[in-house]
């Protein structure tokens, strides 16, 4: 009853009140008023609540196009080059004290790098507990790369690792970093520390990615010439949890 009164109301053009039922198809107008066809038209006064008028036909639906993503436009870098070498690894003794201090001076060329003299090579390797690698280029039997490790009890240092600058990035570095581990976790070693340059970040990447993680920093450790000295980073990886 209440639906049909409503009904009558809009049709006869009367002010429409209450809330909208359900299923209804209306439209708001601004005032009652009716074309030559009879149909309400739209005008300025007062809202009123009118009859709903035909449906609107149903168009085609329209296909979407994907818009295509422009990308931006970088130049791709150069690939590098990457040669294969047949690296062999050699241990470091003490009657190799004089070319170990040799290789130092071609793997860190600074001027601000204080050069470790054969004596002081010498001395290290007789050290016990101390012991060191060499990293050989099969192609010419060329020293190219070394790694030397203290051992004291269960934990170990890295006193100093590098290879050529010419054959870096080839993986040399991270063989003789293997051979260390094996060494070190056959002597019982439970946890390995080295020292980095804050400044080195592609070191410290290296590193980290070998499971290493930095523990403490040594500030002022690096000397870097007439720049300011570097801190450095201690890293650390436990040797036991690989057991």
């Amino acid at each position: 009853m209440r639906d049909s009164h409503r009904r009558r109301r809009i049709a006869s053009g009367r002010r429409a009140t209450g809330a909208w039922c359900s299923g209804e198809r209306r439209r708001v107008i601004a005032v009652d008023r009716s074309g030559p066809t009879g149909r309400p038209r739209p005008a300025s006064g007062r809202r009123v609540l009118g009859p709903a008028g035909p449906a609107a036909p149903a168009l085609p639906a329209r296909r979407r196009r994907h818009a295509r993503r422009r990308r931006p436009h970088h130049r791709r870098p150069r690939a590098l080059s990457v040669v294969a070498v047949d690296w062999r690894i050699e241990a470091l003794t003490v009657a190799r004290g004089d070319d170990a201090a040799t290789l130092f001076r071609t793997i860190f060329p600074q001027p601000w790098e204080r050069p470790w003299s054969p004596a002081e090579f010498t001395a290290l390797l007789a050290t016990p507990g101390c012991f060191g690698h060499v990293l050989v280029d099969g192609g010419d039997d060329r020293p190219c790369g070394l790694i030397l490790v203290r051992v004291a009890a269960d934990e170990a240092e890295i006193l100093t690792i590098g290879v050529a600058p010419e054959l870096r990035r080839r993986g040399g570095a991270a063989r003789l970093l293997e051979r260390a581990l094996v060494e070190c976790t056959a002597r019982g070693v439970r946890a390995l520390y080295l020292d980095v340059a804050d400044d080195n970040e592609p070191a410290r990447r290296f590193y980290a990615r070998r499971g290493f993680s930095e523990v403490g920093a040594r500030p002022s450790y690096y000397a870097r010439g007439a720049a300011p000295a570097v801190a450095a980073r201690v890293m650390r990886r436990d040797l036991w949890r690989d057991a």
